[in-house]
């Protein structure tokens, strides 16, 4: 996630975020290095444009600890087949608002 801030800060670049999980799932919490890595997601979640999950318990959470990105989160499956197997790149990118740079 800190490279996503660096371009976020540097380029303004529309960037994905895809989650697994969170560390609110993987750990009671009760660690500072658990509290670090939850706050190195939440900037992630805080700056993409789209967020992937691969758990609709991780787009729960997600909302839950972050309720303003609760529009951009996508289920990854989803994702990448909105506009078919076949689709070309270009219906792609319009399917998902993604900006060619």
């Amino acid at each position: 996630m800190p490279t996503l801030s660096l371009l976020h800060a540097v380029r303004d670049l529309p960037a994905v975020a895809s989650f697994h999980s969170l560390e609110w799932e993987r750990s009671d919490m009760s660690g500072e290095t658990s509290w670090q890595i939850a706050e190195i997601e939440l900037a992630g979640l805080r700056e993409a444009r789209t967020i992937l999950v691969h758990q609709a318990s991780t787009a729960k959470i997600a909302r839950r600890r972050l309720p303003e990105c609760a529009g951009r989160i996508a289920a990854a499956q989803e994702f990448f087949t909105r506009g078919g197997p076949g689709a070309e790149p270009e219906t792609l990118r319009a399917v998902h608002r993604v900006d060619q740079h």
